[in-house]
This record gives C-alpha cells, structure tokens and sequence, in this order.
C-alpha cells in the first residue's frame, strides 16, 4: 500500500480552501429564506435557495502549484482565528478532499491530528499536556 503522506506532500495543479459560513450568519440565512418562502429549511426551493446564500457566504481561497501539506500550513492560521467554523481543502482535477474539523473541536476532542506551524503546534502542545496529566492518551479513550 503507498504511503498516503506522499499524496499529501505532491504539488497540486489547484487546491481550494473554504472556510464555512460562522454558525450565527448561517442561521440567518436559514431565517431569511424561510422568511421570504414559509416551509422550512428542508422543503426542496427553499433547500436550494439556501445552499446558493450560503455558498456566495464562504470564504474561497484558491492556491496554485502547493501541496495539501503547504495548503494546510498556510491556513491553520484562519483555523486558530476562527475556532468553531471548520475550514476544508479540495482538488476539483482529482476529487480529493480535506475536510478539517474546526480548530475548536480538534483541539477539545482529537488533540493528536497533525498540526502544521509553530503555532498550532504550541496550542496543541498544551493540550497534550493538560490530557496527559489526567492520564488520557488519545481522544477516544
């Protein structure tokens, strides 16, 4: 089986990161279609109209000639800056896809993921630290 670590490490052509749309934003664009439509959020126009909103909503970034690894150092900043809204890396040329948990999860529930600058690395440290002395080792223990 190949080491799926080279995949993550290879240049990609496009790699597109997406930071989700803050829970607070989100639920008004819920209440405003439902607002405008009636129903609910799950009838079929109204589903549509709302993944439109929220998608003009997120926040695209767009980086060429990286790996997933470089992509993933480049925004865990905007992680840590925005700890409850997750964050996901995709190729549209292979279909591949990172799907990050938020920061604040990642910390709080699965401390051992990989994390990738000096930063996060030193938040997640602590974390390591304030587990290991309740003598917890991994996240689903």
């Amino acid at each position: 089986m190949k080491n799926t670590t080279d995949y993550f490490d290879q240049k990609q052509t496009t790699l597109i990161a997406t930071l989700s749309v803050p829970q607070p934003e989100a639920a008004k664009i819920v209440a405003s279609v439902i607002a405008k439509n009636g129903g609910n959020a799950w009838d079929e126009d109204n589903a549509k109209e709302i993944d439109i909103l929220y998608t003009r909503a997120q926040k695209t970034m767009t980086f060429t000639d990286m790996s997933f690894n470089e992509v993933q150092a480049m925004i865990e900043h905007i992680r840590i800056a925005n700890p409850n809204e997750g964050m996901s890396i995709h190729n549209l040329d292979r279909s591949s896809f990172i799907g990050n948990v938020t920061w604040a999860d990642q910390m709080e529930m699965f401390w051992e993921y990989p994390t990738y600058t000096p930063e996060g690395k030193e938040i997640a440290d602590r974390r390591k630290a304030e587990q290991d002395a309740k003598g917890i080792l991994a996240s689903w223990e």
